[in-house]
């Protein structure tokens, strides 16, 4: 089932983003809890079940050209009954179709964050998922913007949609995502139209410092196994974005890598295809992981000395570092000492950076001294979870079923709603039951003075839905998820 609203839309910001809505799944709280393993890890169980919903929306891309990207909304099941604040995580490092539009991809996050109650997004970010190219990797702005338009595509669906959002924005993401959601808070403060105000973010474990402390990972004498596909995966995508930092792969690389590098360029690999087989390559070589073995000498000089200052790779480095500006909102930069891929240091450097220039309700905070990359991931986002709800309002809605004297029960619903009719005089009762789409899919008259009726809903699929009462000239509508 697809809902889609047509809309011809020029390069320049438009106020229309959405193009359309897919379910994906309807999953309970229990189904959360077990796919996501809270027990097993340590996490507080998820308190409301999810819609989850593939959005595809119309954003630009570094050329400036029109391109429709997709992402993951999650929508919790307390939207009924309650007004959501809106979160927005930003996934880490990963390939096309692993992303959070694809279920089983790197939207886990958004998932448990809507069954503790937000309006999740996870965007699949520019040349991932749906949209077009090579994904721009770690290039500030993109991550910054494709994101921005997905949230102004969400909160047309939720108008459309009649879900009710607080004014609440939270903003998160992990590793690389870590660095997409520092650019995108960065983006809402200092270069959006003003439309929204982030209340809290809490980027976690991410690559802030790009130009001085991953630049430098990469090119000192340690191994450093991450980075074999780090540091192809950030030339590629700077190239992407900027088009300048070289004319042909081995002007940066030395020949016996650049046919793997120009595979996985080319989409004809997937990052571990390129790991695998630069991994084998280099240390069939040198017998060791180092990735500036790969880089030719001139690279590496120009990386080491700084020299000179106007180097297109250089350039974009220090373009994409995200430490230089300062957060209004309070902010959270969890990571662990032992992260093994994205050093520890990019978030004590950010802190003291930002704070020396008066960000007031900025910190960062060690989630583990003996935690590596992947062992971090929990108590960083269990840590977020506590922060936010410290800043989260509830706001409650009265059912729209209040102006009737009708209730309905259970909802969700499985195999069937019952519909009580509180008043026994309530005449003519009429009741129509449509998909997202604003497509009829049940239609019904009931009997008068009938204070009980059921009706049989399990032929339809899994998804929202809205059912229409009228009688006596008065109509409600009510929100039903059928799982």
């Amino acid at each position: 089932m697809i809902v889609t609203i047509s809309a011809a839309l020029p390069t320049s910001v438009q106020a229309q983003r959405f193009v359309s809505a897919t379910p994906l799944a309807t999953w309970t709280a229990q189904m959360i809890n077990q796919e996501i393993g809270v027990d097993a890890r340590g996490l507080e169980p998820a308190t409301t079940g999810a819609i989850l919903l593939k959005i595809t929306y119309e954003t630009v891309d570094t050329r400036g050209l029109l391109d429709t990207a997709s992402g993951l909304l999650a929508i919790p099941g307390t939207f009924m009954n309650t007004a959501s604040p809106m979160l927005v995580y930003q996934h880490g490092t990963t390939d096309r179709t692993d992303v959070p539009s694809i279920l089983g991809g790197n939207g886990s996050a958004a998932i448990y964050f809507a069954g503790h109650g937000y309006y999740s997004l996870a965007p699949d970010l520019l040349g991932l998922g749906d949209s077009r190219g090579f994904h721009p990797y770690i290039h500030a702005d993109s991550e910054a913007w494709a994101a921005y338009h997905m949230m102004e595509a969400c909160t047309e669906y939720a108008m459309d949609q009649d879900i009710s959002l607080t004014e609440q924005l939270f903003v998160t993401g992990y590793s690389q995502g870590g660095h997409a959601g520092m650019a995108l808070h960065r983006y809402i403060q200092d270069e959006s139209d003003g439309s929204y105000t982030v209340t809290a973010a809490s980027p976690m474990s991410g690559p802030y410092d790009v130009s001085g402390t991953m630049k430098d990972r990469i090119i000192d004498d340690a191994d450093y196994l991450p980075g074999i596909v780090f540091l192809p995966y950030t030339v590629l995508g700077l190239q992407e974005a900027y088009g300048n930092l070289f004319t042909t792969l081995d002007e940066v690389f030395k020949p016996s890598y650049v046919n793997a590098i120009r595979l996985y360029g080319d989409n004809f690999a997937t990052l571990q295809d390129m790991g695998i087989s630069l991994g084998i390559t280099l240390r069939l070589a040198t017998g060791a992981s180092n990735p500036r073995d790969m880089l030719q000498d001139s690279i590496v000089q120009v990386l080491e000395t700084g020299i000179p200052e106007d180097h297109p790779m250089l350039v974009a480095l220090r373009d994409n570092d995200l430490y230089d500006w300062v957060p209004l909102a309070p902010t959270r930069l969890f990571y662990c000492e032992a992260d093994e891929q994205v050093p520890f240091i990019n978030s004590v450097i950010t802190d003291s950076i930002m704070t020396d220039a008066g960000a007031a309700e900025l910190m960062s905070m060690s989630k583990g001294a003996t935690l590596d990359h992947g062992g971090c991931f929990d108590p960083a986002g269990a840590a977020t979870l506590d922060f936010f709800n410290s800043f989260r309002t509830v706001s409650t809605e009265q059912s729209a079923f209040a102006q009737m004297p009708i209730s309905i029960a259970p909802n969700p619903a499985t195999e069937q709603i019952i519909l009580t009719q509180l008043d026994d005089q309530l005449l003519d009762l009429s009741i129509t039951l449509t998909d997202i789409a604003g497509t009829p899919v049940l239609q019904s008259r009931l009997a008068e003075n009938a204070v009980n009726s059921t009706i049989d809903v399990s032929h339809l699929a899994s998804g929202i839905y809205f059912l229409q009462a009228v009688a006596d000239g008065r109509s409600a509508v009510e929100k039903i998820v059928i799982q």
